[in-house]
C-alpha cells in the first residue's frame, strides 16, 4: 500500500480539495477533455522502439492538439531487447511525476523493476476502474509492447472490464489484448518502417476518431529538414555555377584555370577534361 501510494505522487494523484478544484476549472475550460495513460515497455523483439523519452513528448504532443491530457506512464526500459532479457538484465522504469515529467528510476535488475512497474500497474488500474466523474479517472490507454501476463495485467484487465479505448503497437501483445477482451481500437503497426512520430500521430489519431474530437496532427519542423534539402540541391548548384563560369572563359583562360585548379588531378586526366571544355566553350560560342 505504502509504495502504491509513493507512486501515486509521482504520476500526479492527489486526493486535496484544492487539486480537485484546480482540476474542475481545467475540464471547464476544456483543455483536459481526455485523460490518457501510456504503458508497456521498450520492445522484446531485435528493433529498438527509439528513445523512450522521445515518444512519450511526442505522445503527449500529439494528445494536448487534440484537447487530451497524458495522465500517467509506466514504461520498463531496457537497453536489450526483453524477449531475450535475464531477470538480471539492466532496466529503468519511467513514470510520470506530478508536474507531468518524464522520470526514470534508478536502474536495477529486470526482476526489481517488474516488481515495481507491478505496483505501479496496480494503481493505474484502479483510476481505470475510478467513477468517470474522478479528477483520476483514465478514459483511454495507450499501450507499447506491453506485458499482457506480466506487469501489464491488471490495467489490461481493468480496461476489459471497462471497455475503455485501447490503442498501441506490438502485434503480439495487442492480439493477447483483445482475446482478453480489451476493447483495442487501433494499432499503429509494429517497430519496423516506422518512427516515434509517426506511432504518436496514429495512436492519437485513433482516439480522437473514438472521442469525436477535432485533431490536426503537429508536425515539428527541424532544422535538419532544412539543411537536407540545402544539401539535396547543392550538387545541383554547383553544376550551375560551374557551367556559367566555363561558358564565360576564353579557350585560353580555361586551360590555364584548369591546369591551376585541377594541379593535383594526373596530367592525361586533366589535358581530357581540357579539351572537352574547350570544345564545350566553343560550340557555345558558335551557337546562334
Amino acid at each position: 500500500a505504502s509504495a502504491v501510494r509513493v507512486f501515486a505522487r509521482m504520476l500526479g494523484s492527489t486526493t486535496s480539495a484544492t487539486d480537485d478544484q484546480d482540476g474542475e476549472c481545467m475540464e471547464e475550460e476544456g483543455r483536459l477533455e481526455h485523460r490518457v495513460a501510456l504503458v508497456g515497455s521498450s520492445g522484446g523483439g531485435g528493433a529498438t522502439l527509439g528513445s523512450t523519452e522521445e515518444l512519450v513528448v511526442l505522445v503527449k504532443e500529439q494528445l494536448e492538439h487534440a484537447g487530451m491530457q497524458l495522465a500517467a506512464v509506466q514504461l520498463v526500459v531496457s537497453p536489450q531487447a526483453l524477449d531475450l532479457a535475464q531477470p538480471s538484465s539492466p532496466a529503468t522504469l519511467w513514470t510520470m511525476n506530478e508536474g507531468g515529467m518524464l522520470v526514470p528510476s534508478s536502474a536495477a535488475p529486470l526482476e526489481a523493476i517488474n516488481e515495481l512497474a507491478s505496483h505501479v500497474d496496480a494503481y493505474l488500474a484502479a483510476r481505470l476502474l475510478s467513477p468517470p466523474d474522478s479528477p483520476d479517472h483514465l478514459q483511454a490507454v495507450v499501450m507499447v509492447s506491453a506485458d499482457v501476463e506480466g506487469v501489464n495485467r491488471a490495467v489490461l484487465a481493468a480496461s476489459a472490464a471497462t471497455a475503455t479505448p485501447v490503442v498501441g503497437t506490438g502485434g503480439s501483445s495487442l492480439a493477447q489484448a483483445a482475446a482478453l477482451g480489451v476493447n483495442v481500437i487501433g494499432s499503429s503497426g509494429g517497430s519496423v518502417a516506422t518512427t516515434s512520430l509517426s506511432k504518436a500521430i496514429s495512436f492519437v489519431s485513433t482516439l480522437a476518431s473514438h472521442f469525436g474530437t477535432k485533431y490536426y496532427p503537429y508536425l515539428p519542423i527541424k532544422k535538419s529538414v532544412v539543411q537536407s534539402t540545402l544539401d539535396g540541391c547543392l550538387p545541383a548548384v554547383l553544376c550551375v555555377h560551374v557551367f556559367c563560369a566555363v561558358v564565360n572563359l576564353g579557350a585560353s583562360e580555361l586551360q590555364v584555370t584548369m591546369v591551376a585548379g585541377m594541379s593535383w588531378l594526373p596530367q592525361s586526366l586533366t589535358n581530357v577534361l581540357a579539351t572537352l571544355l574547350s570544345r564545350s566553350v566553343a560550340a557555345a560560342a558558335d551557337a546562334p
